[in-house]
């Protein structure tokens, strides 16, 4: 998943939201009925079917655009893919997203049975999301500040570009992908955004999660800040 976005030029901002585990328990029964279930499919092949549930899932939904926090989406199926339940261990932050989101679950039923060697009677999945809308929000908050600290360097002669980690609880990691071209600048430049973290945390995300954010400043003069003209542009891969 990539974004890409332009401040009036100067500053191009691009994040990819790093892997999200998806958990696998097992619905409640008896211990031998758990204990075949995990000695049947490999986990490859249980977290191959968790994505493709997953993906299925959030591809063919648009209700996401209101969503003001990561959630989390349990499932339980049977072993042939019906749906026995739908619920959200955490709300994605719009009653009226929630509610389409389940109800678009349901109208999905049911998925691709599961694989041929699990023998318990059902299954529980476990699918964090953080939507592509959260990010874009939460980088537009941010960006602000890691702007600030590369405008006030002074004046560029190369353009450079910083990565920034961020965390679920907004603590940043920093590294230059491209130097300003000068190696003392470059130490300023990661010293100084550092000195930001901790951000704010990113909305529902637990505190492994993490969004990987690039920054780009070229040598032109810097813009206010009072008024940035913000230019989003969103690609995918």
């Amino acid at each position: 998943m990539f974004f890409s976005h332009r401040l009036s030029g100067l500053l191009r901002v691009q994040s990819s939201l790093l892997v999200l585990w998806a958990g696998l328990v097992c619905a409640p029964g008896p211990l031998s009925a758990q204990a075949d279930a995990l000695s049947g499919p490999s986990r490859s092949e249980i977290d191959a079917y968790i994505q493709r549930v997953k993906g299925r899932i959030i591809s063919s939904f648009s209700g996401f655009a209101t969503a003001r926090q990561r959630g989390i989406i349990r499932l339980q199926l049977t072993p042939q893919g019906q749906l026995k339940g739908a619920a959200l261990d955490q709300s994605f932050g719009d009653p009226e997203c929630d509610r389409s989101l389940l109800a678009h679950i349901r109208q999905l039923a049911p998925f691709e049975p599961l694989p041929a060697s699990f023998s318990a009677p059902d299954i529980s999945l476990t699918l964090p999301y953080l939507p592509d809308a959260v990010i874009e929000h939460y980088l537009e908050s941010v960006r602000p500040s890691v702007y600030a600290r590369l405008s006030a360097l002074g004046r560029m002669t190369r353009t450079g570009e910083v990565e920034l980690k961020i965390s679920g609880n907004g603590t940043v990691r920093v590294r230059t992908l491209a130097s300003f071209g000068d190696p003392q600048l470059d130490r300023r430049a990661v010293e100084s955004i550092k000195g930001l973290s901790p951000l704010p945390a990113i909305p529902g995300a637990a505190d492994w999660e993490t969004v990987s954010t690039t920054f780009s400043y070229g040598p032109a003069a810097p813009i206010p800040l009072q008024q940035p003209t913000i230019l989003p542009t969103v690609r995918r891969k």
